[in-house]
């Protein structure tokens, strides 16, 4: 796959208590799906902190393998990827991985289940198993309600996903407002099929 970048703006939000590093760093990053053929190669970009990117592509091309390696879930063939923390540090996606989220195309909802609740599934990874037997802390709810409450979904919190979907099938795939922070698009096209080693 081959990817192509908007330019990121030139001054970067941050703040004197955060380092000024990108918060994600994607060097040199290659996937081979064969012996013979790469998904994508000699990928490089950088994410700021507090900024979104949007990831299109034909079927195919590496979009959810990309992801899958930001993640941690899968180790790219070749190249690196870092994240750099609050407190200036760097670490590999395996030693980030309950700080990242996915939603992956395969979407699995518990369908019996509050939509507030399959939000706050997410959280799992940062609790013991017995911590949240009971449910989750109210902060954690509380920040789970807030994401629901900016993808207008709020009032369909406490309904069952399966009910929540049918209601809400024509609403937006992400608030409005988001693409303002929107500054860099990624358009992933199929590798030349000649690009070997």
């Amino acid at each position: 796959m081959i990817a192509e970048t908007l330019p990121l703006p030139a001054t970067q939000t941050s703040t004197d208590s955060l380092p000024c590093e990108p918060h994600l760093t994607v060097r040199d990053l290659g996937l081979r799906r064969d012996t013979d053929r790469w998904l994508f190669r000699h990928m490089n970009w950088e994410l700021p902190r507090h900024q979104f990117i949007a990831l299109t592509g034909a079927s195919g091309v590496g979009k959810s393998s990309l992801l899958r390696m930001l993640c941690g879930l899968e180790n790219p063939s070749e190249g690196s990827v870092t994240y750099c923390c609050n407190e200036g540090c760097h670490h590999d996606p395996r030693q980030y991985q309950k700080k990242v989220g996915v939603i992956f195309q395969n979407l699995r909802l518990i369908g019996n289940s509050s939509l507030l609740n399959n939000v706050l599934c997410g959280r799992l990874a940062r609790y013991q198993w017995w911590q949240t037997s009971f449910g989750f802390p109210s902060v954690e709810e509380e920040e789970a309600l807030t994401l629901l409450e900016e993808f207008g979904l709020a009032h369909l919190s406490h309904k069952w996903s399966r009910k929540s979907l049918e209601v809400n099938n024509n609403a937006p795939p992400w608030p409005a407002h988001s693409s303002k922070n929107l500054k860099s698009c990624w358009q992933m096209n199929p590798s030349p099929s000649s690009t070997k080693n």
